[in-house]
């Protein structure tokens, strides 16, 4: 969708090293929204195929997976962030899935909490469910990555 805009982008100093995201782009498809591409997701530009790659297989469906910052790096500092707002503009999703904490700062404004959130948009609001980054369950606890991906689905379907 941005996918040249994003790969190309020159906003900060890691020009050239964009991930854009990748899924369905039909009206309402739910995004999952994680902080920041590391470097296998730059290298493949593709999100969610690193560290935080085994939530993918956890969470079986038609999901548009992206971050809030498209380069890997400082996320403090990149101006990339304005490309998620586009493609929820575009997109339309009906919920939104933030995982870790810079995901639910970002679409939120408020400091990390577990939790629900109702996050404003250029079309209304819609519902975000915030969880923690998968990226550290898969070196220490699987188990409860498993558990938090059924709570996901399970919301998803709600």
């Amino acid at each position: 969708m941005f996918d040249d805009q994003i790969t190309t982008c020159n906003m900060c100093s890691l020009q050239g090293n964009g991930c854009p995201g990748e899924g369905p782009i039909n009206f309402g498809t739910p995004f999952i929204i994680g902080m920041n591409p590391g470097l296998d997701e730059v290298r493949d530009k593709r999100p969610f195929v690193g560290a935080s790659s085994r939530i993918r297989d956890l969470l079986q469906g038609d999901y548009y997976w992206t971050n809030v910052v498209k380069c890997a790096g400082r996320v403090s500092r990149c101006a990339s962030c304005r490309f998620i707002g586009l493609e929820i503009n575009t997109i339309k999703p009906l919920k939104l899935v933030l995982l870790g904490g810079e995901a639910v700062k970002r679409m939120t404004g408020h400091p990390f909490r577990s939790g629900i959130y109702n996050v404003p948009t250029l079309y209304g609001w819609i519902q975000a469910y915030a969880t923690w980054h998968p990226s550290p369950a898969n070196n220490y606890n699987w188990e409860r990555l498993k558990r938090a991906c059924k709570e996901i689905q399970q919301w998803l379907k709600s």
